[in-house]
């Protein structure tokens, strides 16, 4: 069995002693799905010196099971832009996408 996760989303909470943050991402039809992501000290560290609130970034990494729910648990970490002003995130999809 293949367990992959590839997540690009917001960051929508990080507080400072938690071992997760929590990304929220945009599907098609535009509902919003919230992912716990957890992971290792350095990343959460790097994470938290480059990135605020609402910035975009995308995780790869696997699936682990929870008591109560599932949680993506980071092998890599993409900085992939920071919210700026009349800058939408089907601008920066696109332009990623190289539309």
């Amino acid at each position: 069995m293949i367990n992959q996760l590839v997540l690009m989303g917001r960051i929508k909470k990080m507080e400072k002693y938690d071992d997760e943050i929590v990304i929220e991402s945009t599907r098609p039809d535009k509902s919003k799905v919230t992912v716990h992501v957890v992971m290792s000290d350095n990343m959460l560290k790097s994470v938290r010196e480059y990135c605020t609130l609402d910035d975009l970034i995308a995780i790869r990494g696997h699936l682990i099971g929870g008591t109560y729910m599932l949680r993506a648990e980071a092998e890599k970490v993409s900085f992939l832009s920071t919210r700026a002003e009349n800058v939408s995130d089907e601008d920066i999809i696109n332009d990623i996408e190289g539309r």
